[in-house]
């Protein structure tokens, strides 16, 4: 299963606890406002873990293969790309 499809089985498991909310604490939140604000969280979440990994993969892919291409059209030029590319110490 997915991280991204993890989450929102959490909060589903968090919503319950909205569940044992006293009359008083639903009159004034309101029911409606305490779903919608649930439901939001769970879709921003999981926005942001699709978007994080997509990122990363596309990242790394693009970094990669852009280093492999110009070794294959110049060799001393991926060379040197790609000990310009790592990290500053």
């Amino acid at each position: 299963m997915l991280y991204n499809m993890k989450v929102p089985k959490q909060f589903k498991e968090d919503f319950r606890g909205v569940m044992t909310f006293s009359f008083p604490q639903l009159d004034k939140y309101g029911t409606g406002s305490l779903v919608t604000r649930v439901t939001n969280d769970i879709t921003q979440v999981q926005n942001l873990v699709s978007r994080f990994a997509r990122g990363m993969i596309r990242t790394t892919l693009l970094t990669f293969g852009s280093i492999y291409c110009m070794f294959l059209l110049n060799r001393d030029f991926g060379i040197i790309v790609f000990l310009l590319s790592e990290p500053q110490r």
